[in-house]
């Protein structure tokens, strides 16, 4: 039987001491004998498993590998783009926060392409200004992301019953 991609990773993962099976089958609420399973080869895991080993596996290159793994063949790429899960550090993560945090990364981006779109009526946009509004998109992104990160965490304490508003620690490596 002729090894898949992901097993080949996942084995290699394992192999390097950066996939630790009895996290993984918490992570994904299964017997590690199945993890086991996907490593050897014998299966492999569904949308829903997956997305939670990527999720909830905290290097950043295990994440890249295995979305290396989800993405070959096709035109799509994964980035990593680090965030805080306490948008403002306040010590809560919650959503008003996220999208307080987005709406206003975009009307500021908004607002600057405004400006570029008036600027650019009248002459060529300079290299600088190019520059700033790069800028100011790279961080909108930020905000949308940050968003993004809070609601799907908000959403798995909501699936585990626990509270999800106070968190301990360093909310990146939730």
């Amino acid at each position: 039987m002729e090894t898949t991609m992901f097993a080949s990773v996942l084995q290699r993962l394992h192999s390097q001491g950066h996939l630790d099976v009895a996290k993984a089958a918490q992570a994904t609420g299964l017997d590690p004998s199945t993890i086991y399973k996907w490593i050897a080869g014998a299966t492999e895991p569904g949308v829903t498993n997956a997305s939670l080993l990527v999720r909830h596996c905290h290097d950043p290159q295990v994440q890249a590998a295995l979305l290396g793994v989800f993405t070959a063949g096709t035109p799509w790429v994964a980035s990593y783009l680090p965030t805080e899960l306490d948008i403002n550090g306040d010590g809560d993560v919650d959503t008003r926060d996220a999208l307080i945090a987005a709406i206003d990364a975009l009307d500021e981006l908004a607002e600057h392409l405004r400006g570029v779109q008036d600027v650019g009526a009248k002459h060529a946009i300079s290299s600088e200004e190019l520059a700033h509004i790069h800028e100011h998109a790279e961080s909108a992104v930020q905000g949308i992301v940050a968003s993004q990160r809070v609601i799907q965490w908000l959403h798995d304490q909501q699936q585990r019953r626990r509270p999800a508003r106070r968190i301990v620690g360093d909310a990146a490596q939730i």
